[in-house]
């Protein structure tokens, strides 16, 4: 294992670690690789649009159970998995041991400034309760023509889901994402500078709703944000949730369609 020495800072803030998030994630540790079709697809696709480099101080900001990090590894001489779940990080751990790991808050990063020449991160900053903080706190962490990769959901993410939920209560059980346009807005914002960007929609199918629904909850991502709410699920809303659902049925299976911003930007010396 590398040496840390010279990546940290001393904050000096309270770090408010998001509980209900952290407990979501590590109970779905186990369960996530089983489960986890749509992220490794965003995953591989992220990892293609990797600038061509070899890079010093390389950071996976949210690396749950450690997927990208093999990859990482071969082009990075110090790399850093950073996830909200200890649990995760445990199953990280034992794919890639030699890898170095910090349980913290993407908001409120422990590392110096310009620590890093790469920080990568797929569908895990939709977590974050601000994109422009985040940003700003990247865009602090990476060095001068550093780049930040990542990956994450936007609007009109998982439609059939809501829509199935709304015929049901009037209520979308889900959370909602912001425009690509108000991502990119945010990076502006924050004065990193946009490389590349897409938008692409990803649909998978399932033999059952049931099959829907776990593809979200196995792998963690079930937690409703604070400006959300999530109302009780008799067996009578679920009955008809499920009848609701399956009118998507586009004969090939139960359809759930994510839209997935993948952006690379980049820090530019000032």
């Amino acid at each position: 294992m590398v040496s840390l020495n010279g990546l940290f800072m001393t904050l000096n803030v309270d770090v408010m670690y998001k509980k209900q998030l952290a407990k979501s994630f590590g109970r779905a540790a186990s369960t996530y690789d089983f489960h986890a079709d749509f992220q490794q697809q965003v995953l591989s696709y992220l990892l293609s649009m990797l600038p061509s480099s070899d890079f010093k101080h390389v950071m996976d900001l949210g690396c749950g159970t450690g997927n990208a990090l093999k990859e990482l590894a071969n082009n990075s001489d110090r790399l850093i998995g950073v996830d909200l779940s200890e649990n995760m990080l445990d199953m990280a751990r034992q794919k890639m041991p030699d890898v170095n790991f910090i349980c913290a808050d993407a908001e409120a990063l422990p590392f110096s400034n310009n620590a890093f020449d790469l920080i990568f991160s797929s569908l895990a900053i939709q977590w974050c309760q601000s994109h422009l903080s985040l940003f700003k706190e990247i865009k602090r962490i990476i060095d001068f023509n550093g780049w930040w990769c990542f990956s994450t959901l936007c609007e009109g993410s998982m439609y059939e889901m809501g829509e199935a939920w709304k015929q049901v209560d009037g209520r979308l059980h889900s959370n909602q994402y912001p425009s690509s346009d108000k991502i990119l807005s945010d990076l502006a914002e924050s004065g990193l500078e946009i490389y590349q960007q897409e938008v692409k929609t990803i649909t998978m199918r399932f033999r059952t709703v049931q099959d829907a629904v776990y593809s979200v909850k196995k792998v963690g991502a079930s937690v409703i944000t604070e400006n959300n709410h999530r109302s009780s699920v008799t067996p009578s809303t679920w009955k008809e949730f499920v009848e609701q659902y399956s009118a998507f049925h586009d004969g090939i299976g139960i359809p759930l369609s994510y839209r997935v911003a993948f952006i690379i930007a980049r820090k530019k010396v000032e």
